[in-house]
This record gives C-alpha cells, structure tokens and sequence, in this order.
C-alpha cells in the first residue's frame, strides 16, 4: 500500500513533534512526506499527486483547536468528493498542550464559554 504523508505547518523547520515523525517515517518503506508550508497551492498538481497513493495522511499542528492557515486553504483547493474513493484516509494532529487538555471533552468546551 503507498501512503503520502502531507504536512500542513506555516513553519516546518522549526517544528520538534512533526520533525520526530518525519524522521520516523523516512524509515519507512512506500511511504511519501510531502510538506505544505505555503499559501499559494497548485491544486491540479497536488489531486494527482494525491491520486498516486493508496493511504492518505494528514499531519497538522493543532492551533487553536484547529489546523493551521495553509491546510485549510489546501483543503479547500486540493479536495473533491471522487479524490478519496477507494483510499484509506488517517490523520496526525500534534500539539504542544499537555494530554489533559483534549482528552477532556468538558475542558475543550470551557474555551468556549
């Protein structure tokens, strides 16, 4: 099974946790890091690389209870109902909080509040 691993991180270089599992990963056989940083997306070119692989991965860092800035805008170009069919899709959501502060449903809603 080919997976792509794609990161979404306005600033990959400096990031500890998606560094760590990146290095993981290049140890690993059939699988492709593929790293969005940037605004500006080429969403022809990505569905077809996308189209490539079996298992897609999104790795992200959580800010502010979400993805960053560039994923999304990469979602909003790169995806359409057709491009997962027949794939397997698994996401990586790191942060820098401490476990406790999403295992808890009740403390994720206190933000809210």
């Amino acid at each position: 099974m080919k997976t792509i691993i794609v990161l979404f991180h306005p600033n990959p270089e400096n990031s500890i946790r998606n560094r760590q599992i990146q290095e993981q990963v290049q140890q690993l056989h059939n699988v492709t890091y593929h790293t969005i940083s940037s605004t500006t997306i080429d969403s022809v070119s990505e569905q077809a690389l996308l189209k490539q692989f079996d298992r897609i991965v999104f790795q992200y860092p959580i800010y502010w209870y979400n993805l960053p800035g560039c994923g999304q805008l990469y979602l909003d170009a790169v995806l359409d109902k057709n491009l997962f069919k027949n794939k397997k899709l698994k996401i990586i959501a790191t942060t820098a909080a401490p476990r406790i502060v999403y295992k808890n449903k009740r403390n994720l809603l206190k933000f809210w509040e």
